[in-house]
């Protein structure tokens, strides 16, 4: 369904309420998702009769919002609208010419306010995360903690991440309409770690190939996707291990669990020899350590762009909401 957006977001209700019409002369055509929708105290039959009845439409974010805004408040007198952001702050709104009056930060995203009875004070309830932070710190510290004490086990907290987490962020990306993220190359090769880790711990190709994915691209988009540790945002704090966990474990099997490395090079194999970072052979670690890595990459490349670009288009273009990387990066170009 199209809504129409204008600077100020406000719609203005004529006599005949089965349409409505924009309180500034520009227009854009957007598909968002509208969060909230609030009535002025202004009309016939208010406080204030003299001033035309406005409607306040949340189509996603008001411009100077970085994030969705999930709370607007007229004041009693009909002159300013408040609206409050997970972004942590709190805008207030002229309603004559839909400027920006001030803004005040929180601590936290705000998810409710409210004017006082004269107009002159406005409250806003908003979530610091407190106890996500806590969580978050305290598990940081159990991983430490095993990482060095049980550097064997780590493998296991990986799968056990990633069958859990992911499967959540499936959930939750499906009802934000980013479930195409998820065919994105960290999921690819996330996938490929777990298949090795559980179904081949022994194969060591696979391992190199799993090695130098985590290790290399993986380990870079973290700089080149701007991942952040937020403690208090779980979804932040799955981003940043879906890159950064495999290349722990990875590194750990291969210098810290010597067993399960030298597992790959059974004794009395005839395949037996040095291990891949000493082998004469250079052409073998040019081969499982980059060339079959590329193939690998570039096959991907090619399935998401014949998932999303061919498959998926009709949908896709039916729907702007659906998000994929490639609209992420475009509207990002566009801003």
């Amino acid at each position: 369904m199209y809504q129409h957006q204008s600077s100020g977001f406000f719609s203005q209700l004529t006599n005949d309420s089965s349409f409505c019409y924009l309180l500034h002369k520009q227009m854009i055509y957007i598909v968002q998702e509208i969060y909230i929708i609030r009535w002025s105290p202004t009309g016939p039959g208010t406080n204030n009769p003299n001033q035309q009845l406005l409607l306040a439409r949340v189509i996603y974010s008001f411009d100077g919002h970085m994030e969705p805004v999930y709370s607007v408040a007229f004041s009693p007198n009909g002159e300013y609208l408040a609206s409050g952001s997970l972004d942590k702050s709190l805008h207030i709104w002229s309603m004559k010419d839909g400027s920006l009056v001030k803004t005040y930060n929180g601590s936290g995203g705000i998810f409710e306010v409210c004017w006082n009875k004269e107009g002159d004070k406005i409250a806003a309830c908003f979530a610091n995360n407190t106890v996500t932070h806590l969580v978050g710190v305290l598990a940081f510290g159990a991983f430490c903690f095993l990482w060095g004490s049980r550097p064997q086990d780590i493998q296991y907290v990986y799968c056990f991440f990633y069958l859990t987490f992911v499967l959540m962020r499936w959930i939750y990306y499906r009802f934000k309409k980013w479930h195409y993220y998820l065919l994105d190359f960290c999921y690819y090769t996330n996938t490929i770690f777990l298949v090795m880790l559980i179904f081949y711990p022994k194969n060591e190709k696979l391992f190199m190939v799993c090695f130098s994915f985590a290790e290399g691209p993986l380990a870079w988009a973290l700089i080149v996707w701007r991942c952040s540790l937020v403690l208090r945002s779980l979804d932040k704090i799955i981003s940043v291990l879906i890159h950064l966990l495999p290349g722990i474990v990875y590194f750990t099997i291969r210098w810290w669990d010597l067993a399960t490395f030298e597992a790959m090079h059974p004794e009395g194999s005839t395949s037996q020899r040095a291990s891949w970072l000493y082998v004469e052979d250079k052409s073998y670690l040019w081969t499982w350590l980059f060339v079959v890595p590329l193939d690998a990459h570039t096959l991907w490349q090619i399935l998401y762009f014949l998932i999303v670009n061919v498959l998926r288009r009709q949908r896709l273009l039916r729907d702007p909401e659906v998000m994929t990387s490639y609209r992420k990066i475009c509207n990002q170009r566009i801003e």
